[in-house]
């Protein structure tokens, strides 16, 4: 079976939660709406980035510049807050008896989403 680059990160949640059959159903349906929303931001991102870098062809303006770097600022810092509202959701799901479990993963969501693979240039 093809795992996708959060299939680790998925079934490391659902271990850590310890969800039941249910709970794993919504949860593999938050994860596809969290998936859909997070490449829409990320092609907002792409795009301006591609506008930023393409703009070292010509000269253009500081005001222009600023804007870009705004605009991929703007879209990270909406992807956080996507980030933070799929664990909210995903919180809701737990049941009470799950809560510490929830806590411990909390503790180690930054660390389970921010391997990189190597950079090749």
């Amino acid at each position: 079976m093809h795992r996708g680059p959060h299939e680790g990160p998925r079934n490391e949640m659902i271990e850590i939660l310890k969800l039941d059959n249910q709970q794993i159903t919504q949860f593999d349906s938050l994860i596809q709406i969290h998936r859909n929303s997070v490449d829409s931001k990320m092609e907002k991102i792409t795009e301006a980035k591609q506008e930023l870098y393409n703009s070292l062809k010509t000269e253009i303006s500081d005001s222009l510049e600023n804007a870009l770097l705004d605009t991929i600022s703007n879209e990270f810092k909406q992807l956080e807050k996507l980030h933070l509202a799929h664990f909210k959701e995903i919180k809701k799901i737990c049941k009470p008896e799950q809560m510490d479990n929830y806590n411990e993963l909390t503790g180690k969501l930054a660390k389970m989403f921010s391997r990189k693979p190597p950079r090749r240039l």
